[in-house]
């Protein structure tokens, strides 16, 4: 399995990536130890790691994809923008986008 840049787990639009790898790290860390214990074969770990990856993956395009559309906007744009995206709709729109495609809360409360 692999997490973090070298599976491309950096978000485009803040270019963080550090709770990305941990979060993809602890799934595949969970999901390592049940195939050492015999939860699992290794082919239904990478079966449900791709999975976990697969669903997280349209997030990932929706950040990078709004960042090559902000650095085409100039700066009337970018003010355009940052107006809308201030705490209200928008902003929390983005942020739930932001939070879920990469936190590991959830992993850490559920053990696979």
């Amino acid at each position: 399995m692999c997490v973090g840049d070298a599976a491309g787990h950096c978000f485009g639009l803040t270019a963080e990536g550090i709770r990305a790898a941990m979060t993809f790290a602890i799934r595949a860390g969970q999901l390592a130890g049940g195939v050492a214990s015999g939860r699992w074969s290794t082919s239904d770990a990478r079966t449900m790691y791709r999975r976990f990856a697969t669903m997280r993956r349209p997030y990932f395009i929706l950040l990078n994809w709004l960042q090559k559309w902000l650095s085409s906007l100039g700066d009337t744009g970018i003010r355009v923008y940052s107006e809308a995206a201030r705490p209200g709709p928008v902003f929390w729109f983005l942020m739930a986008q932001y939070r879920w495609a990469a936190d590991p809360v959830p992993l850490l409360r559920h053990p696979a």
